[in-house]
């Protein structure tokens, strides 16, 4: 009997390893282009196990002087989204994006920011401030964005987005009533 009862226990607790291996196969992470360190980092902190991020742009590198290389077009190709901060800031993209022909959605993450206006003195070409992922109250919106654009793309992970995105959020307002 208590020999019977072992090899049922062994038995489904082998069953239930390969059910969870399979069910674990079943969830690949969804593959996401960021242009910059700073998007990549926010799409990771919404999109936790879920998403596979690739950075175009690197934490010690220039947005301003990027070029992509045709291996950012096939990283760009492999993804099924592009997030990108736009108000200028990487005009690259959006030139990237049709040239690789890339099919999958595009998040600009700043959109509903009110920029703030700047003199070109640093030579980027811009006359609005680019740089909103300085307040955390921008970066707020740039994460519901990117909650909003996985959820477009991984319907099933929708609400784990949303709760991500809400928990960070809740840290944004505690960093920006202490600052």
């Amino acid at each position: 009997m208590k020999r019977t009862t072992l090899k049922l226990l062994a038995l489904s607790a082998f069953a239930a390893s390969g059910l969870l291996t399979t069910y674990a196969r079943a969830v690949e992470p969804v593959p996401v282009v960021a242009s910059f360190s700073i998007l990549g980092d926010l799409v990771k902190v919404v999109g936790g196990d879920r998403v596979a991020v690739s950075t175009l742009v690197g934490p010690d590198a220039d947005a301003h002087a990027f070029e992509p290389k045709p291996s950012d077009a096939k990283i760009l190709l492999a993804s099924k989204l592009m997030v990108v901060n736009g108000l200028h800031f990487e005009p690259w993209a959006e030139k990237l994006a049709k040239s690789a022909n890339f099919k999958g959605d595009i998040v600009v993450t700043s959109k509903g920011v009110k920029p703030r206006a700047m003199p070109d003195e640093e030579g980027h070409g811009h006359d609005t401030d680019p740089h909103a992922w300085q307040n955390p109250n921008n970066v707020i919106l740039y994460v519901r964005s990117i909650a909003a654009g996985l959820a477009k793309a991984d319907a099933s992970g929708a609400a784990t987005y949303k709760a991500n995105a809400e928990a960070y959020v809740k840290e944004l307002q505690a960093l920006d009533a202490s600052i």
